[in-house]
């Protein structure tokens, strides 16, 4: 997941995907060269005392837990206050839709394209104050077919209730695009308590994250403490 930005030359093809959901019309389709790849990727807020959690049901979870990427962190922070001091944004969100895919690589005929799902995230409340941004999500699927049907898939599970996200803007020529710090940057509550679903492991049973967690009763509880405390 470690990237060398260097020279950044771009290619865009445009082609036609199956309807994503919310999403229509034709996807856009950016092949960058010259990257070696991060293969990872204001209104009212909660409140401290509004921390029941509203879970997001099995299907989203899973949605989620399919775009795990093995492999070492980008940025191997822990925690969630060393989290929120880096992040560029840390914000309570929802996910409003799927915007597309953007494949990433060498050129188009070397063969090491690399997917991102690129999610619009609408923040309830962030620091600092944000309107909706573009967040990327790597893909393991191989195919731009199969980056489709995923992206699909997702868009029909979509959280109903807001992620507490702590987010990097991938600079350079992807200024404006985000991703999550690493795989612990995304969070929500679900059926089965808080959970990162991009994390390869319970991180509700890591003493760095747990207590926290039972302490604030909830991801939208932490939200809350988090953004009142920055």
């Amino acid at each position: 997941r470690r990237a060398d930005h260097g020279e950044v030359r771009s290619y865009t093809l445009d082609w036609e995907e199956p309807s994503m959901g919310r999403t229509e019309g034709s996807v856009k389709t950016v092949i960058t060269a010259g990257l070696a790849l991060i293969l990872t990727a204001c209104g009212q807020g909660p409140s401290a005392s509004d921390n029941a959690p509203v879970p997001s049901d099995h299907s989203v979870v899973e949605a989620l837990t399919a775009l795990r990427v093995s492999g070492d962190e980008v940025e191997p922070y822990v925690g969630f206050a060393e989290m929120g001091e880096s992040a560029d944004v840390v914000a309570w969100a929802s996910m409003t839709s799927v915007a597309g895919v953007r494949a990433v690589g060498g050129g188009p005929a070397e063969g090491d394209t690399a997917y991102l799902l690129q999610v619009v995230v609408t923040p309830e409340r962030a620091n600092p104050q944000s309107g909706p941004l573009t967040m990327e999500l790597m893909m393991p699927s191989a195919t731009a077919k199969d980056a489709a049907v995923e992206a699909d898939r997702i868009s029909q599970r979509l959280p109903s209730e807001p992620l507490l996200l702590f987010l990097r803007d991938k600079g350079g020529g992807e200024t404006g695009l985000y991703r999550p710090v690493n795989s612990r940057g995304l969070w929500l509550d679900s059926p089965d308590g808080p959970q990162a679903p991009l994390a390869d492991e319970d991180l509700t049973k890591d003493p760095r994250y747990g207590p926290r967690l039972k302490q604030s009763g909830s991801v939208a509880g932490l939200a809350a403490e988090v953004l009142e405390s920055d």
